[in-house]
C-alpha cells in the first residue's frame, strides 16, 4: 500500500487529510462561487482533486492489520 500505513499515527493522519480536503475544496468552491458561477472546469477540478487524496488515505482508514506485509516501500521477500 502507501508508505508508512502501517505506523499507529497513519489512521489519524489519514483522516486529518480527509477533512482538510473536504474543508479545503468546499471552502475554495465557496470562494470562486462569490467571484461567479462555477465553471464546468473548476467543478472537475475539484472532483479531480478529491478523487486523488480521498480513495489512497480511505485506503489507509480501512487497512486491516493482516494486510501487513514484512518489507519496506512494497520490496517483496520472501519468507523462509
Amino acid at each position: 500500500m502507501l508508505p508508512f500505513d502501517h505506523k499507529p499515527w497513519a489512521k489519524t493522519v489519514a483522516r486529518l487529510v480527509i477533512a482538510a480536503t473536504v474543508l479545503g475544496i468546499a471552502a475554495a468552491a465557496f470562494y470562486l462561487h462569490t467571484l461567479g458561477p462555477l465553471d464546468t472546469g473548476e467543478i472537475v477540478a475539484f472532483l479531480l482533486l478529491a478523487l486523488a487524496i480521498i480513495p489512497t488515505n480511505l485506503a489507509v482508514i480501512y487497512r486491516k492489520p493482516q494486510d501487513d506485509h514484512p518489507g519496506v516501500s512494497g520490496a517483496l521477500h520472501h519468507r523462509p
